[in-house]
């Protein structure tokens, strides 16, 4: 997973926003994320 906050502070920018066109969520990561979640019972 990689972290926004860092993204966005490595490259200077000042919010997340501007870090939004660097990424995109797939149907498969968003997946991934959840199980993620749901193992770690959140």
């Amino acid at each position: 997973m990689g972290d926004a906050r860092l993204t966005a502070e490595t490259l200077g920018h000042r919010g997340l926003g501007s870090v939004s066109g660097y990424t995109k969520i797939t149907d498969q990561r968003r997946r991934e994320a959840y199980e993620e979640m749901q193992r770690r019972g959140l």
